[in-house]
């Protein structure tokens, strides 16, 4: 199962759309985590509106599936509201899975956040170590 997970998972990095969007959420994460580095009061806030934002991004396909499955299955009769019983189960599921990749990256950003909040940046140094050498791979590659 998991062969098949990473199989998939590098199929989806290769696709121009994902490494664009991928591109442009290192660029402004590492602007919002060197805007909560200088920031004197509500450290936290540039990091937290940057996660709130391409959470709402990634987050917004299973609530639109959710919300149109819902409404064929209660609204019709017969064939479409089996199809909307589908569209429901695969917006749960797509919402679930959404759910469970993402939690990791909202928690270290989290402990990002309250590291920066209370005076300790090592994290916040480490993270924006890694988002500037993915920035310049993606430059290196051609990604704008």
């Amino acid at each position: 199962m998991t062969t098949v997970l990473a199989y998939l998972w590098t199929k989806a990095e290769l696709t121009p759309i994902w490494r664009q969007l991928s591109s442009r959420r290192h660029r402004s994460e590492l602007n919002a985590l060197r805007r909560a580095k200088i920031a004197r009061r509500h450290k936290a806030m540039p990091i937290f509106l940057t996660l709130f934002i391409w959470y709402s991004v990634f987050g917004l396909p299973p609530f639109v599936m959710t919300v149109a499955g819902v409404e064929m299955l209660y609204g019709n009769e017969g064939v479409l509201s089996y199809l909307g019983g589908a569209i429901f189960t695969l917006g749960l599921v797509y919402s679930f899975v959404f759910s469970v990749l993402v939690l990791p990256w909202a928690v270290r950003w989290y402990f990002i956040a309250v590291g920066i909040t209370l005076g300790r940046t090592a994290m916040a140094d480490k993270k924006e170590s890694e988002l500037v050498a993915a920035i310049a791979a993606a430059e290196r590659d051609g990604v704008p």
